[in-house]
């Protein structure tokens, strides 16, 4: 049994937390949470609640139980995943809309399990989904590209900044004197400007410019670097170490960049190898 109906009734009427539920009914946290998003997500009150059996409650929530020998509607993945790409859109919702136009569908569980199969199997060509506006990606360019003076020809070698937004693949490049924070910081500035707005969360490699503590999971950022973050509304995200996945979009701008880009700087004119 689900218990449904225990948990929502203490939840909602004793008030109580998330972890003191769980442990009072004997199901995970996470339980305890999907439950009362998916009550709250059907339009149930305690009042209407509290006057369903367990059955009902659960048919209210996760749709009812198909017939022996009858044949439930399969949901369409591929919308699914366009879906998902809108922002605030969840699992959760779509399989609310699924249910409105199939009431004998599928369970959640099962619906969530056909989406994840699916994606699997896409998951060979690489394929990230990205949201508009939601990441800028940025790192520097591994081969360093140098200026030249214009009358001695003496070459000085300077870094070459690249930010893109996976989403649209729209590229911001700048060279900068060093990788040092002051010129970090300036030229995230720069790239905001550029793109006429500031993402949800910015994703840098784990450098030293943006990362005091490298960690998979809960890596120090730079205090300057934060306090950027904050006054322009974003949020710094490092790309976990050895995953080139959460920042591929980047990867390859520098590639682009680094083989197109001509402009100048303090009156040098700026030659890119590649």
């Amino acid at each position: 049994m689900r218990k449904i109906r225990e948990i929502l009734r203490l939840r909602w009427v004793l008030s109580y937390g998330v972890r003191q539920t769980a442990a009072s009914v004997g199901v995970s946290t996470g339980v305890v949470s999907h439950t009362t998003q998916r009550a709250k997500a059907c339009g149930l009150s305690w009042a209407i609640a509290e006057q369903l059996g367990e059955t009902e409650l659960e048919q209210r929530l996760y749709g009812r139980a198909a017939q022996a020998g009858v044949s439930r509607a399969e949901p369409d993945p591929g919308w699914m995943h366009a879906e998902l790409r809108r922002a605030g859109m969840t699992l959760e919702l779509l399989h609310l809309e699924y249910l409105a136009e199939h009431p004998e569908g599928l369970r959640y569980t099962a619906f969530c399990d056909r989406y994840r199969r699916w994606k699997h199997r896409r998951k060979v060509t690489l394929r990230q989904p990205h949201k508009a506006g939601e990441r800028m990606q940025v790192d520097f360019s591994g081969k360093r590209p140098w200026v030249s003076e214009r009358e001695t020809g003496e070459r000085t070698a300077v870094e070459l900044f690249v930010g893109v937004l996976p989403a649209s693949g729209l590229i911001f490049a700048k060279a900068t004197w060093s990788q040092q924070l002051a010129d970090w910081v300036r030229v995230h500035e720069d790239a905001f400007e550029y793109f006429g707005g500031v993402p949800k969360a910015v994703v840098p490699d784990q450098l030293r410019s943006a990362v005091t503590e490298p960690d998979a999971y809960e890596p120090g950022i730079n205090r300057s670097y934060a306090e950027l973050a904050r006054h322009y509304g974003t949020a710094v995200v490092p790309a976990r170490p050895a995953s080139p996945q959460d920042k591929g979009k980047v990867e390859r701008a520098v590639l682009t960049a680094r083989s197109c880009c001509r402009t100048s700087t303090h009156g040098r004119r700026s030659i890119w190898e590649g």
